[in-house]
């Protein structure tokens, strides 16, 4: 089974509420003056540094927080969650200079760290008390919600005489070999993985040794993929329903489907390191991406479910779909190892 984005893309306010949580519709307290001299001080240190793992919505997140805090440089260093995190431990060691505001899927690693995280103490905060969606005292949230899926390029599978995808499953086809599947790297993100088990226990190993057999391009992470795909160096890939989008906007000839057989949802997590050198400007960033403002210029153009019930325009996900959690089992790490010797091979 399948489904196509536009079956669940919304151009129209209302998001169910997610994976059975609370109502989080109160609104965002008014300003306090403890807040404002929060935001003069971060306009004072005038720049602020997000590392995000999440291909596709950096240009929108830059000039969306420009339009709230003109003063405030956003800069953004994007990477695949698994790089980040060996950037981010190195820094935390040294209490060296880098990140501000963290935002990628390996929960893992927010749990480990959470001591070394601080309180949002934004207005916005107040709209997750009492959800699923805030961690560790307040220390991180989820920010986002979504849903991996296959990207493939219309003109390579023209060219084959392939239709189009219908699931996973269609990962394996006999005209796809010599290098025309793009896949992230198991190790790029924990989700990514559990997605892969997932696939692995709805149709046995037996696919994924299937697709093994037909030599697939792996990549560092979604990023590269999607870009593969889009280029033409890939027929189909595993990618997230965020990542073609401006490519799709732009002209190229991708698409993609979200398969539900099985469903692989996940949750990008934010919060703001206590090493940071700009820790107002990085209090005034975690608010933004928390705020109801933040949340609809991200998921705004409906590629993205936010934690957020009502965003305008957010992608709608059916009430407790299961989420991936970012955390490994030891059964999915053995599985890592069985899935880097399929595909290896």
């Amino acid at each position: 089974m399948k489904i196509d984005l536009k079956d669940v893309l919304l151009a129209m306010a209302g998001a169910f509420l997610l994976c059975g949580q609370g109502p989080a519709t109160a609104q965002a307290r008014s300003a306090t003056p403890e807040w404002v001299k929060t935001e003069q001080a971060a306009e004072k240190q005038a720049r602020v540094l997000l590392y995000l793992s999440l291909a596709g919505v950096d240009v929108r997140m830059k000039e969306a927080f420009r339009k709230s805090y003109p003063k405030i440089q956003l800069d953004i260093i994007r990477q695949p969650t698994g790089e980040l995190i060996s950037r981010l431990d190195a820094e935390r060691q040294a209490s060296a200079d880098g990140a501000d505001v963290v935002y990628h899927t390996d929960r893992a690693w927010f749990d480990h760290v959470s001591s070394q995280l601080v309180p949002a103490a934004g207005p916005a905060a107040s709209l997750y008390k009492g959800s699923k969606n805030t961690f560790a005292g307040d220390r991180f949230f989820t920010a986002m919600i979504l849903p991996l899926s296959l990207g493939y390029n219309t003109e390579v599978f023209s060219k084959l005489g392939v239709g189009a995808p219908t699931g996973w499953e269609s990962l394996y086809n006999p005209k796809f070999s010599g290098g025309l599947v793009g896949l992230p790297e198991s190790g790029s993100a924990v989700v990514t993985l559990q997605c892969y088990s997932k696939i692995a226990q709805t149709h046995g190993m037996e696919l994924v040794e299937k697709i093994g057999k037909l030599k697939p391009r792996m990549y560092p992470g979604i990023g590269p993929t999607v870009q593969a795909v889009a280029a033409g160096a890939n027929a189909v890939g595993m990618v997230s329903s965020v990542s073609p989008a401006d490519l799709i906007k732009a002209g190229a000839p991708i698409k993609q489907i979200v398969p539900t057989n099985p469903s692989c949802y996940y949750g990008y997590f934010a919060g703001q390191v206590k090493w940071s050198k700009r820790p107002e400007a990085a209090q005034v960033l975690m608010n933004w991406l928390l705020s109801r403002e933040g949340q609809e210029a991200v998921h705004g153009w409906g590629y993205s479910a936010s934690p957020l019930e009502g965003i305008p325009g957010a992608l709608r996900i059916k009430p407790g779909e299961q989420l991936m959690d970012g955390v490994l089992t030891p059964a999915q790490e053995e599985f890592g190892r069985r899935f880097n010797k399929a595909i290896a091979g």
